[in-house]
């Protein structure tokens, strides 16, 4: 619920908080720090100085639901904060490249020999694209460049999608964070939340009623 402005304190048995002109936001913290807004969009890029506070300071294994602020001597700074939403765009691609290195240099004990026992590799390296080979184009990439690098199946990150259509995404999927938790082996297609499809026969039944 959005706050609004008030002269006074309504009289009565009530609970208050304080209304922080800030970012709500939810911090996980396991073996490394993870950052979401209220509506599961993550914030570590816009926060990287947060990230390195948080993981020095809160325990492992815990969540903190809080604001985001920066304290001035006038008060709270929300136009300075909106700012790191919407940096110069020199900022953004510096910010970009120092990720993409990092996670590369993290990545990279996994390409080595990736595809030896990969579960893609035969649907990887048949070379038709007509049956929607990795890197493949088709009539939504718009020649864009979509190569790609196998990774060794070590890892399990957690992800957002939309909808499954068979054995992949409908969509893209947006990464949220590692799980260093959970073993390869114990996820699965059979485990993933899919909404069973209404038959047609029904709806134009119903329809014709």
């Amino acid at each position: 619920m959005l706050a609004k402005v008030a002269e006074g304190i309504p009289v009565g048995e009530f609970l208050y908080e304080p209304k922080w002109d800030g970012f709500r936001a939810l911090v996980f913290r396991g073996k490394d720090v993870f950052i979401q807004s209220r509506d599961s969009r993550p914030f570590d890029r816009y926060f990287p100085d947060l990230h390195e506070v948080f993981l020095r300071q809160l325990p492992e294994g815990c969540v903190v639901d809080g604001e985001i602020v920066i304290a001035t001597a006038s008060g709270l700074d929300f136009d300075a904060l909106q700012m790191r939403l919407h940096p110069a765009a020199s900022r953004v691609d510096k910010l970009a490249m120092a990720q993409r290195r990092s996670l590369a240099a993290e990545l990279e004990p996994l390409r080595r020999n990736a595809l030896a026992k990969h579960p893609w590799r035969d649907w990887a390296t048949a070379g038709a694209e007509s049956a929607r080979m990795p890197g493949a184009q088709s009539r939504w990439s718009a020649g864009k460049d979509l190569s790609w690098e196998p990774l060794k199946v070590e890892r399990v990150c957690e992800v957002k999608y939309d909808h499954l259509q068979g054995d992949r995404f409908r969509h893209a999927a947006i990464f949220l964070r590692w799980r260093p938790d959970k073993p390869p082996r114990e996820c699965r297609y059979d485990l993933l939340e899919v909404t069973t499809p209404f038959e047609l026969g029904k709806v134009f039944a119903a329809t014709r009623r």
